[in-house]
């Protein structure tokens, strides 16, 4: 990872990188969608995460990824050699399994091992691939900064196997054109995590279409009814094509520990706030423990779970405080 930051080939859409954690890429989320909101432009935004990724990792795409992060491919053979040769063992509460399970060199077993302290490293260089391919398919948005005009470009946030794929569409296209456009970056997304030995799971991914209505000036979200009836497909390994669900951009739905939504609305997440400290105060209630480490309990338990995503919050100060 080091090499890799320091020859600029990590790309901006990892943000499981030092330095950084996941309340980062709900950030950038939310000002991509307030950034949409401002301008009134139409957008999309489409969850695809990847099912066990560290389970599902061809270990030929692995070993080009590691060797352009800078490894020597000596030490990249001995470390997936190792692995596709390994026996594992599972370790539970109930004791440690009688029988093994891995590869042989004949039949050998891929995955980057759960737990295993290079995996991380490993699976970030991997899906380094898959980015850079899925923007060379024309996919992502540039974004331009008000005051300095930089310009950048952004394809996705991506949280190790959490995926948001962006898309904003072109002016004048129609909402037909649109839909065709996202179905072709979500497919291809999902094409390539087949391609790194991987795939996308049907429950985590999701699609929000958002596009603006003007009355007496006035520019409204559109409702996802306004739109035509559509249907958002995924690719699996057995090669078929399953549906996702298409939301309303007011509905919230949970991502890296935050519920959002491009509307910008903040119910859902004060009401899971609120539970937190809810069921904290009647578990303290129903096992009274000692006023000290009642306190300690507040400020090393709750407070994190329940501030969890708050920096990224751009809701009515009066709301939050209550």
């Amino acid at each position: 990872m080091t090499n890799a930051q320091a020859n600029n080939v990590h790309p901006p859409e990892h943000f499981a990188v030092a330095g950084t954690d996941p309340n980062d890429g709900v950030m950038v989320a939310v000002l991509s969608h307030d950034i949409h909101r401002i301008l009134h432009v139409t957008f999309s935004e489409n969850s695809a995460d990847f099912g066990d990724c560290y389970d599902c990792v061809a270990h030929p795409i692995c070993s080009i990824a590691l060797q352009a992060f800078g490894l020597e491919r000596n030490t990249v053979k001995l470390f997936l050699g190792t692995l596709e040769v390994m026996d594992f063992f599972l370790r539970s509460g109930f004791g440690v399994s009688d029988e093994a399970w891995g590869g042989t060199k004949e039949d050998p077993s891929y995955g980057l091992g759960q737990g295993a302290g290079w995996a991380p490293g490993a699976f970030s260089a991997t899906s380094t691939l898959n980015i850079n391919a899925y923007k060379r398919l024309g996919h992502g948005i540039t974004y331009t900064s008000a005051w300095s005009q930089r310009v950048f470009f952004l394809a996705a946030i991506l949280y190790v196997d959490d995926a948001n794929l962006l898309e904003v569409a072109h002016p004048n296209i129609t909402d037909d054109a649109f839909i065709r456009q996202v179905q072709d970056s979500v497919y291809d997304w999902g094409k390539l995590a087949q391609a790194l030995g991987g795939y996308l799971k049907q429950k985590k991914s999701f699609s929000y279409f958002c596009a603006f209505k003007f009355n007496q000036g006035v520019a409204k979200l559109r409702k996802l009814r306004e739109w035509r009836k559509m249907t958002i497909v995924i690719p699996q390994p057995n090669g078929e094509d399953v549906p996702i669900d298409v939301l309303d951009p007011t509905e919230s739905r949970e991502k890296l520990g935050v519920w959002t939504n491009p509307a910008g609305v903040w119910k859902k997440q004060r009401e899971v706030m609120q539970e937190k400290g809810l069921d904290w105060a009647a578990a303290l209630r129903s096992h009274p423990i000692q006023p000290r480490l009642g306190w300690q309990y507040f400020d090393y338990q709750l407070k994190p779970k329940m501030e969890w995503g708050l920096v990224a919050m751009s809701d009515d100060p009066a709301k939050l405080e209550e």
